[in-house]
């Protein structure tokens, strides 16, 4: 549970309003994953997501900062081209989400999700990853419960409070 509310503040890190003909402001002129939003109640949105393609890695690991920048360094050399078997660059895109399964006790290791939405031109076929711990995953259709907020969600803990607001 933990994980998948976290994973929706990821992609709820920002403040918008979803019009169908227009992008998000949060993909700040970046592919991200088209949704449609089926109720608003304040700064609170269902949205339903269609079935797209991620490239993911699994990071195990008891620091999210770090955990986010080792896998953040796997995932764009997948982009960059140099980590993917046909050599291409493809573009970037947003959110990056994370999901986190927590570890046993308060300091035990976690595993954390990271994800790259793969550009629309890539869908259909996107590269092969080289790194083994890279792999392509495709999430099925999604009905998210989203709650927009500002900043960044840069530690657990600045995140783990805000599934109550919703």
């Amino acid at each position: 549970v933990a994980a998948v509310l976290f994973a929706v503040l990821a992609l709820a890190a920002s403040s918008a309003l979803a019009l169908q003909a227009n992008e998000p402001s949060f993909c700040n002129n970046l592919n991200c994953p088209q949704f449609t939003v089926i109720e608003t109640s304040g700064d609170v949105q269902v949205r339903l997501y269609p079935a797209v393609k991620w490239v993911s890695v699994n990071i195990t690991g008891v620091n999210y900062t770090q955990a986010g920048t080792e896998a953040f360094d796997l995932l764009f050399d997948y982009i960059s081209g140099t980590g993917n078997a046909q050599g291409v660059k493809v573009p970037m895109a947003t959110p990056v989400p994370t999901e986190i399964t927590p570890g046993a006790g308060p300091n035990c290791a976690s595993t954390f999700v990271v994800s790259f939405f793969i550009d629309f031109s890539f869908q259909d076929s996107p590269p092969t990853p080289t790194n083994p711990q890279v792999y392509i995953r495709e999430q099925p259709e999604l009905k998210l419960v989203t709650k927009s907020f500002g900043g960044f969600a840069d530690n657990f803990n600045s995140v783990r409070s805000r599934p109550r607001a919703l």
